[in-house]
């Protein structure tokens, strides 16, 4: 990694110096480069100099962009966005366009993440068999769980202390009912899934989920329907075989979120209020 500033341009307005959280940047009578190894490679200085006179070898010129702020939505329009959000779980047997489902992708990509790591990797499947085998896979691990939980003998010991998840159970037992008659109650027959996944760290789930909600958000503005997998996710981190998805599906790292894909079969017209907000604001 090399920073560096150009001197003939800059006109040392010292904002790389208070954008920077890694306290790069000093002015000395010129603005200089210190400690650059501890560069996390935000882009904060470069988005923000208004002269174009940091040169960041992580970011040449193709990679700096100006913001076309009338592009940006209004608050008003984001916030009808929002509400108009709903979980899809019907969908048309019509298939997502690749150009669709590579800018949602890029959506999530462009979600925040812990440290600027950028550890979070995609895999998108619209192969048919796979999903169906990703929605077995899911009912089989629920209905081992089952079978463990009605076990007469752990049933004994196990339930005053469980009782929660003995609450689940019928649940898990009309999911593997309903899967036997033939209705995929996993993927609801979407025609796309998004897994997203990393290599483990400290921040992983949350960065996972961090770009979930940029993918639903702009699927959402691109009418495509979609839900939170989370019975895969759920079966995933029940399981007793350690990556098996993960390794049947080629991913490297752990699946920490999951999102299905499909053109809506209809539109909703209205969006309904959430139960009343409780805040507790602190002054």
């Amino acid at each position: 990694m090399n920073i560096s500033i150009n001197k003939e341009e800059c006109i040392k307005c010292k904002k790389c110096i208070s954008v920077c959280i890694k306290d790069i940047f000093t002015y000395n009578g010129e603005i200089e480069i210190n400690n650059e190894d501890e560069c996390i490679e935000c882009g904060h200085c470069l988005a923000y100099c208004p002269t174009n006179s940091v040169i960041h070898s992580s970011f040449p010129k193709t990679k700096v962009h100006n913001i076309s702020r009338e592009n940006i939505p209004n608050s008003n329009d984001l916030m009808e966005l929002i509400k108009s959000r709903r979980s899809t779980r019907v969908f048309s047997k019509n298939l997502i366009p690749d150009e669709t489902l590579k800018t949602i992708i890029e959506a999530a990509h462009r979600a925040p993440t812990a440290k600027n790591k950028q550890l979070v990797e995609f895999t998108i499947i619209t192969n048919k068999e796979i999903l169906s085998e990703i929605s077995t896979y899911t009912v089989s691990v629920f209905s081992k769980i089952a079978k463990k939980l009605n076990n007469p003998f752990i049933k004994s010991i196990a339930k005053p202390f469980a009782s929660e998840v003995y609450n689940l159970l019928p649940s898990f037992l009309s999911m593997q009912e309903k899967f036997k008659n033939g209705e995929d109650i996993i993927l609801r027959e979407a025609t796309a899934l998004l897994l997203i996944h990393s290599e483990k760290n400290r921040f992983a789930i949350q960065d996972a989920n961090l770009a979930y909600q940029n993918a639903s958000l702009m699927a959402e503005s691109m009418g495509i329907g979609q839900f939170y997998t989370g019975f895969i996710i759920a079966a995933i981190d029940n399981d007793n075989r350690k990556n098996y998805l993960s390794n049947k599906l080629g991913i490297k790292g752990n699946i920490y979120a999951g999102m299905a894909l499909g053109i809506p079969k209809f539109s909703y017209s209205k969006y309904i209020d959430k139960k009343d907000i409780s805040i507790n604001w602190i002054k």
